[in-house]
C-alpha cells in the first residue's frame, strides 16, 4: 500500500474500514493456504496482507481515538 492508498483509507468511515479489514482477514487465509499447498508462488503475499492488516487496523483505532476525545471535549 503507498501513500495515496493510505489517504484513500483515512477517509472512509470505521464501518467500511472494520469491512475491508474483515476481507483481508480472510485474504490472509486463502493466501496462506495456498502458499502451503504449493499453489502460490509469491510467498512474501501474506506478510504484505498482513501488513495491510496492521495499518488498517492502526487507521480504525486513530478514528476511534479521535471520536472518544471529540466526544469528551478534549483537544
Amino acid at each position: 500500500m503507498g501513500k495515496k492508498d493510505l489517504k484513500e483509507l483515512a477517509k472512509k468511515t470505521i464501518s467500511e474500514l472494520k469491512s475491508l479489514l474483515a476481507q483481508k482477514k480472510k485474504d490472509l487465509v486463502l493466501a496462506s493456504l495456498s502458499v502451503l499447498s504449493g499453489k502460490e508462488k509469491n510467498v512474501k503475499k501474506a506478510k504484505l496482507i498482513r501488513l495491510e492488516i496492521a495499518q488498517i487496523s492502526t487507521i480504525i483505532r486513530e478514528k476511534e481515538f479521535l471520536d472518544e476525545d471529540s466526544l469528551s471535549g478534549k483537544k
